[in-house]
């Protein structure tokens, strides 16, 4: 897909080739023939269990959502998979500053994104 990029005058960007322009006007977040895509919200403390409604998980992302986190109460989620189950964990430092993990004790909200089959 060849085309051109220009800046006009008002600071509007005009796209001068149409199949870039619906590119540009329409992404697709591509996965591998065959695969699907699920996501949403769920809420837990250390961890929780989601059902996916896939036949396997190739992959995932999971982010802490909550509307106002504190580093001391969540530092970090992580993921694990079994089959089309994914399960979502959130951790916090044991003490301050310290490079040990222990799970969390304060509830949030976890957003995730899990691709497969």
């Amino acid at each position: 897909m060849a085309g051109t990029i220009k800046k006009s005058v008002a600071n509007n960007i005009e796209v001068v080739n149409a199949d870039l322009a619906t590119a540009i006007k329409n992404p697709v977040i591509a996965v591998a023939t065959g695969n699907k895509m699920a996501g949403g919200l769920v809420t837990c403390t250390a961890s929780t269990t989601i059902a996916t409604g896939l036949t396997s998980i190739v992959g995932a992302v999971v982010t802490n959502n909550s509307a106002s986190p504190s580093l001391k109460d969540t530092c970090r989620q992580r993921w694990t998979q079994s089959g089309a189950t994914l399960t979502v964990y959130r951790d916090k430092q044991s003490v301050a500053a310290a490079s040990t993990y222990v799970a969390s004790t304060v509830q949030g909200t976890v957003g995730y994104l899990v691709w497969g089959t």
